[in-house]
């Protein structure tokens, strides 16, 4: 327990079903064991709410800056100048990130992106790279997700890098947004003393909500 990091939550103050959400995030290049997040929880969860009109529980929407060897989670190694995007339910047993659509024990799922490309157990979603390859940490970039009843989109600095349009998977229930720091653990291994303490600087957290009618 040598090491403290911290969160942003909307919890109590953003809960939102239907819109676009984005975060103008910066963070440290060069930080082995480095784990932020801007993610979206299902609100209800481990509740006696918790599930939606299509009965998904535990729904969770990833954007994941990580530095690390990777280890047991979608599929690593992964270094900062990519960005591994993933949707769960069903407390994580269903999964589709950059290793594929899995369920538990390693099924396969299936399911479709919006331009038609399908999303299999080998054929995933992300990572996210900048199409000149550069690193994302050590700048500025807008980080968005736009959910529905029917489809979640990923949007970087405004442009869509990868999508989910089914609507029998897709949360149908509010969700809140999270922006956190961990540190260590399997994912993106262990920290180095020397690298330590790090900074990730959050300018705004913004969401756009349809009219009501």
């Amino acid at each position: 327990m040598d090491y403290y990091s911290g969160v942003l939550t909307g919890a109590q103050s953003t809960p939102y079903r239907d819109g676009y959400i984005e975060a103008k995030i910066w963070y440290e290049p060069e930080v082995p064991g480095f784990w932020g997040a801007f993610w979206l929880l299902h609100r209800y969860y481990d509740s006696p709410q918790d599930t939606g009109a299509n009965g998904k529980r535990r729904t969770e929407i990833d954007w994941e800056f990580v530095r690390g060897p990777g280890g047991e989670f979608l599929g690593g190694p992964y270094d900062t100048d990519r960005i591994p995007v993933a949707y769960h339910y069903d407390d994580g047993q269903w999964s589709i990130s950059g290793g594929g659509f899995k369920g538990p024990n390693g099924s396969p799922g299936l399911s479709v992106q919006c331009d038609g490309t399908e999303i299999t157990n080998v054929v995933g979603l992300g990572p996210v790279k900048q199409p000149s390859g550069e690193d994302l940490a050590g700048n500025w970039h807008r980080y968005g997700v736009w959910k529905t009843d029917n489809f979640v989109k990923w949007y970087l600095d405004g442009e869509l890098v990868a999508s989910v349009c089914d609507p029998a998977i897709v949360s149908q229930i509010e969700m809140y947004p999270i922006i956190n720091i961990a540190i260590g653990g399997n994912f993106p291994g262990p920290p180095n003393p020397e690298d330590y303490p790090t900074s990730m600087l959050v300018d705004y957290l913004s969401l756009w909500e349809p009219p009501v009618k």
